[in-house]
């Protein structure tokens, strides 16, 4: 994910990273309530940068949250960048 941040920020786009499951959670993967936090964390950015588009990446779990949270009525997301890890 690092990596990816600075792939983009070198292209000239701004990254903000986040960790969407916070240390003492429930365990257990529910993409509904990591894409609410999601798209709270969309709207804090658009708050302080209205106008701008948003993209998400994810892998993993964390494409099927922005996959969920894009398809979510008047999500600010313009693209959801998913990357798959295949298997040797």
């Amino acid at each position: 994910n690092r990596h990816v941040a600075h792939a983009l920020e070198d292209a000239g786009l701004a990254t903000l990273r986040v960790d969407l499951e916070p240390e003492g959670s429930p365990d257990g993967f529910d993409a509904a309530r990591l894409g609410r936090r999601l798209l709270g964390v969309s709207a804090w950015c658009a708050d302080r940068c209205p106008g701008l588009p948003v993209g998400w990446f994810g892998a993993s779990t964390g494409a099927a949250v922005a996959l969920w949270a894009a398809a979510e009525p008047d999500t600010p997301v313009r693209a959801v960048v998913e990357v798959a890890t295949v298997a040797p």
